[in-house]
């Protein structure tokens, strides 16, 4: 049953409003729960210990819902019941619940709560004399209130409350001075939970809790120290606002955020947690923080409110804006002690009051910079020397430099219009130098008498008129074109003079013409004319080419400087210069969009191949679908040379202007040559592709020595700048050389790609960017600083892509993806080395990332690093994939590296996800891979949902270099937070699933298995190079099947895949069949060969002599198996070689000479046979008849008979032990 009425969290947040709102409410809670009526019996009143209870019992769970204790004559503590017995049944109490305005209970002046309560959503100042209370942690999450008990002064939660959830619950509890929060506590999610504790002075936070809303501590005006616990990394809104006591509030952790009027009137604050990672500073932040020291540092700040640092008086030191493209008002008015700024590259704008009174003696602006507000820099005294204004500033505000004390400025030519008072008192000026010409600047006031100002370019007056000489039969430039085109070959108009147009010259059907000049000439509209619109246009079939020196300026004419629907072009040292366009309809067309050159048309082209279109703009708000070069309609860009450059779109509408080339529609351009740099804009700043329908894709091709470089682009509003190259819709940009390099932006600084049908029900315009070569290189940006994707349509097969950067994620390459909308990058042969983050060296996936690398066409990822930043702890050198078990966002890596070779991935710290909907936190405790305690065990990746930081092995340097050798797309040097080389919350797949595998089988033969060594080892060689190894022993069989093997390289030529094996000693091997069968390798046990070497020695001191030669066998296992003879011509002496050793072999005398004995020895396999003679003995022979001596007859036959001795020793295997 839920007793507890439905409204209560409604009536906490109406507390101080007409009670009978409250009873209002609480009639439609009783209503809405009288599906439990049958369960509930209300109102039971229940005496325990002399103190009666009234109850709501819940018969099926028996428990009870506390609504009120009756009051006491005099002050007493009450205990409020766990248990109690009604009817005979025991119920539990487990909720209060009394009305917001319910009779007060003044004499129970203690409230011991029981530790059954699971509910105790109510306002406590029905008990307004309670002095202390604890909320048993039994309340995992309460939502009441404590406001207006003014005798309160202890407030404990115990032990298992998780959350807090009371709006302004201790306000104008005026003696309040403790509270004790659990170690459980997690989460605070109501604004105010103890904002106007007044008396508060300390508050102890646990570590782990996460605050949800602002105002935690606002107008405690005794507080006066907090430190936060690690899981704080942001300080909501008006935290500690009106905080006129507090003095320090430190952190144990890295702040990333300080909410608007987080420390607003905290006038005694001087200590405050380091800013260094802080990314956002909301308005008044610090405002009035009038004694704060310094300096602080904002190096990661992008985002800042008005009036951040406003009169923070005592601020000293350097200031570090170099991430804040925009600097709001009053961010830093009356900070006296700046003494230096770093401005962004891509600033903006600078606000009104942005820094007054800063003591800096020099400032340097950026060329991204357009407006400078009021009174910016009023009273910087210490300002002095040069300013130079950037030609990218088209305002300055009234006073900006008032009160400074600079001798010159430098303005550049975006400012024509511009108050004397910017430059008042400032007794030092000297000169004020104009890039720009006289009747083009207008100054409203006076300057004073000693400022000498000077313009830089001609003043032109509109009475040079339309001619081309000052000939006084010189045709007018419309008439010296409408020859030069009827003319059979053309014609060539040269100028002499300046000329000033009042209606658009046209270029007629017919041949080419050329205009060109010797000397710098300009053709510009008059000031007078009234609707100039074009100064050229070029009709179908017309042909026009600006040479020489002549410089087309479109300052006073409103639309195109040249509306091309034929052919033009420019080359030489033509100049197109000037032009500020206002609106997107100007030159005339019946459709918004335009260009400063605007070609429409099929059959339309436009060739830059030399010259520039410098220092134009986009100018307008409502300017939208423009570019300073503009194609549609089927019309066609070609640069081959010169240069696009330092133009600007930041004015314009943010989401579809170029400040360089914008293709609209079924437009084409190529790129083979020339540069397009120095541009800024929002979106697209050096080439945009916004397609048309599928049928009417809009192509780019970039080629050759086409260098697109130096662009910039920025964020502004709710739009998020992206990068110098823009591709959307039905628009596919090919890269097959050239390069894209040292661009700043944001969401791929480099190249960015939205398919914007993504994001919707339609179908997919699969937005194309195909990378076939290139570089892309040097990029700077947030997300994606080489290239960022949200598209199916971007494929990079080859090219550099090489030290490009990213404050946030994805240095060389940037995947999109969330929740809703997902994209999916294809990669393939890649090899991505060498770069660098904190998380995620090589590779880094966020929770709805999915990677997919397969060895085909695949990737080698390895000698990547993940490094320390600051206080933030790296992880995973190679790989990083953070996601949840629940989430279908599998990561897959392949065992192999480009090219075959195998690689182990090992656990290299780790990562976690502390909550939804964030970035992925490093492990401190973690070790990684190498470190003591490090996980020794290789880990397989496939199909793998949860968090990983890994770092790759590969087998040897001979796969490395194999990797290197096979790889057509390489990304290196590239840096980010996370993920150095590739990032993603999208899909990243490298390579094809299509692999092979090669069987090997080993036989032994003519052996044994006591004759077997345990184990072998089996090397499998890719294109003849070693790529894997495997040991082969009798557990498995003498087999094994190398798997997942690449079936082609990056010219989609078929691997040759090999074996060799470690040799076994004794064996010899012989290795038959294929990569497609199969190899078996058979060892066959070897035979092993002696020798044996028999000499014949004489041993003659008896009187013997020796035999002319004697004949020796040699016997094998005992048989005879050779003869030799020994004679004194072969010194007595024979050797048998290549004698099977696994037979005995031994030797043996055939016939041992008559009045020889004969002994036969060895050492080894050195045998000796020794002869020796016997000697004669006399004695008396018997006569004939006498038997007196039949044992000397005996022992005479017995030596006169043939009988041989022969002595045969057993040879060993072995001869020579």
């Amino acid at each position: 049953m839920k007793m507890k009425k439905r409204c209560m969290s409604l009536l906490l947040s109406l507390l101080m409003i007409l009670s009978f709102c409250s009873q209002l409410a609480f009639t439609a809670g009783s209503a809405a729960d009288t599906g439990d009526a049958a369960a509930v019996i209300e109102d039971i009143q229940i005496t325990v210990e002399d103190v009666t209870y009234t109850f709501n019992l819940d018969t099926e769970s028996k428990t009870a819902c506390m609504t009120d204790i009756a009051e006491s004559a005099e002050a007493i503590t009450v205990t409020v019941p766990k248990t109690f017995e009604y009817n005979g049944e025991v119920y539990t109490t487990t909720e209060l619940w009394w009305g917001a305005f319910s009779a007060e209970r003044t004499n129970i002046t203690g409230l011991i709560l029981p530790d059954t309560l699971i509910d105790a959503d109510v306002a406590f100042s029905k008990f307004p004399n309670l002095t202390e209370l604890t909320i048993p942690g039994s309340v995992q999450n309460f939502g009441g209130s404590f406001q207006s008990m003014k005798n309160l002064q202890t407030l404990t939660f115990g032990e298992g409350v998780e959350e807090i959830s009371g709006n302004s619950m201790v306000s104008y509890c005026n003696s309040l001075s403790e509270v004790n929060l659990p170690s459980t506590l997690k989460r605070i999610t109501q604004p105010g939970a103890f904002s106007k504790a007044t008396a508060l002075t300390s508050i102890s936070l646990p570590e782990g809790l996460v605050v949800a809303e602002g105002s935690l501590f606002a107008g405690c005006t005794a507080l006066a120290s907090v430190e936060l616990p690690a899981s704080m990394t942001e300080i909501p809104s008006s935290t500690f606002s009106g905080c006129t006591s507090l003095q320090s509030v430190t952190t144990k952790g890295i702040l990333t955020s300080v909410g608007f009027s987080a420390f607003e009137g905290c006038e005694m604050l001087t200590t405050i947690p380091d800013l260094s990672q802080v990314k956002t500073v909301g308005k008044s932040a610090f405002d009035g923080c009038s004694i704060l020291p310094g300096p602080v540092n904002l190096g990661n700040v992008t985002e800042m409110g008005g009036y951040a640092f406003n009169e923070c008086k005592a601020l000293t030191g350097a200031l570090d804006l170099s991430k804040l493209d925009v600097i709001p008002s009053h961010a830093f008015t009356y900070v006296s002690g700046i003494t230096s700024i770093q401005f962004s590259e891509t600033l903006t704008s600078i606000g009104d009051w942005a820094f007054v009174w800063a003591n800096v003696d020099a400032l340097a602006f950026p060329e991204t910079l357009q407006t400078i507000g009021t009174y910016a820099f009023f009273s910087a005294s210490e300002l002095s020397g040069t300013v130079k204004i950037p030609d990218s500033v088209t305002a300055i505000g009234n006073g900006a430099f008032s009160g400074a004390a600079v001798e010159k400025f430098e303005i550049g030519s975006g400012v024509e219009s511009i108050n004397a008072n910017v430059f008042a008192d400032n007794d030092a000026l000297k000169e004020i130098v104009f890039d720009n010409s006289q009747d083009n600047v207008t100054i409203t006031g006076s300057l004073p008498a000693n400022v000498t100002v000077i313009y830089t370019q001609q003043s032109i007056p509109d009475d040079v008129g339309d001619k081309i000489s000052n000939e006084a039969d010189a045709p007018t430039l419309q008439d010296a074109v409408n020859a030069a085109a009827a003319a059979e070959k053309g014609g060539t108009v040269t100028l002499e003079k300046n000329i000033k147009l009042d209606k658009a010259v046209t270029v007629p059907a017919g041949q080419t013409v050329t205009i060109t000049a010797e000397q710098a000439c300009q053709i510009a509209g008059t000031k007078t004319a009234g609707d100039l619109k074009n100064l050229f246009v070029v009709e179908k079939g017309g042909s026009l080419v600006i040479a020489g020196q002549v410089t087309l300026f479109g300052r006073y004419n409103t639309g195109s400087i040249v509306l091309n629907y034929g052919a033009l072009e420019l080359t030489g040292e033509a100049v197109v210069t000037g032009s500020k366009i206002t609106s997107d309809r100007a030159n005339g067309t019946s459709s918004s969009g335009l260009g400063v050159i605007d070609s429409r048309g099929e059959g339309a082209v436009f060739t830059l191949s030399g010259g520039k279109i410098a220092d134009n703009a986009l100018n307008g708000s409502t300017v939208s679908y423009s570019g300073i070069v503009r194609a549609s309609e089927g019309a066609r860009v070609e640069i081959t040379g010169g240069e696009i450059s330092e133009n600007s779109a930041s004015a314009a509408a943010a989401l579809n202007c170029s400040s360089g080339v914008l293709l609209h529609g079924n437009a084409s351009g190529e790129m083979s040559g020339g540069n397009i740099s120095g541009n800024t804009g929002h979106r697209g700043s050096a080439v945009m592709l916004w397609g048309g329908d599928a049928d009417h894709r809009t192509t780019f091709k970039l080629s050759d020595s086409g260098t697109i470089s130096g662009n910039v682009c920025t964020s502004v509003g709710k739009v998020t700048g992206s990068g110098a190259v823009h591709v959307e819709s039905n628009a596919s940009f090919t890269m097959t050389g050239g390069s894209i390099s040292d661009n700043k932006g944001v969401q791929g600084a480099g190249v960015c790609v939205v398919d914007g049908n993504l994001q919707t029900a339609q179908a997919e315009d699969k937005t194309a960017f195909i990378m076939e070569g290139g570089v892309i290189s040097g990029n700077k940006g947030s997300t994606g600083g080489g290239i960022y994707s949200y598209s199916n349509g971007v494929e990079l097969k080859a090219g550099k892509l090489t030290n490009n950067t990213a404050s946030n994620m994805g240095g060389g390459v940037y995947s999109e993806g969330n929740y809703d909308y997902y994209s999916t990058l294809h990669l393939s042969n890649a090899l991505i080395t060498g770069n660098t983050a904190r998380q995620g060296g090589g590779m880094w996936f966020c929770a709805t990332g999915e990677a997919t690398v397969h060895v085909t066409e695949g990737a080698a990822i390895f000698d990547n690093t993940a490094q320390d930043a600051d206080l933030q702890k790296g992880a995973g050198d190679d790989f990083v994939f953070s996601a949840r078990p629940a989430d279908d966002y599998p990561a897959t890596l392949a065992n192999r590296m480009l090219g075959g070779g195998a690689v182990q991935w090992y656990k290299d710290g780790a990562v976690y996800l502390p909550s939804a909907g964030v970035y992925p936190t490093t492990s401190d405790t973690t070790p990684r891979y190498g470190a003591d305690g490090a996980d020794p065990n290789p880990v397989t990746v496939t199909g793998y949902k949860d968090c990983l930081a890994l770092k790759a092995i590969p087998l040897s340097d001979d796969v490395k270099n194999v990797a290197k050798n096979e790889a057509a797309l390489i990304i290196t040097g590239n840096t980010a937070d996370k993920g150095g080389g590739i990032g993603s919350n999208g899909g990243i797949i490298i390579g094809t699933d299509a692999t092979t595998s090669v069987d090997v089988t080993k036989v032994w033969s003519g052996d044994s298995e006591e004759d077997r060594p345990a184990s072998i080892t089996v090397n499998l060689l890719g294109n003849g190079v070693v790529i894997d190894t495997i040991t082969l022993t009798a557990a498995n069989n003498w087999s094994h099947t190398f798997e997942a093997l690449p079936t082609a390289d990056k010219n989609g030529q078929a691997y040759i895949y090999t074996v060799s094996e470690t040799a076994v000693p004794g064996y010899t091997t012989r290795i038959t069949g294929d990569a497609q069968t199969g190899f078996t390798i058979t060892n066959t046990k070897a035979d092993r060969y002696t020798s044996l070497t028999v000499e014949k020695v004489w041993t003659l001191n008896d009187g013997g002599k020796a035999a002319a030669s004697v004949q020796v066998e040699l016997l094998r296992d005992g048989q005879r198996y050779a003869i030799v003879e020994l004679n004194e011509k072969n010194g007595w002496c024979y050797t048998w070689n290549r004698l099977n050793d696994k037979y005995d072999w031994s030797v043996a005398e055939m016939d041992v000479p008559e009045g020889f004995t004969s002994t036969v020895s060895h050492q080894g396999n050195q045998w000796t046979i020794t002869n020796d003679d016997i000697p004669v003995e006399e004695t008396d022979v018997p006569q004939t008849g006498d038997s007196s001596h039949p044992l000397m007859w005996i022992m005479l036959a017995f030596l006169s008979g043939g009988g041989v001795l022969t002595l045969t020793l057993k040879g060993k295997r072995k001869m020579n032990q």
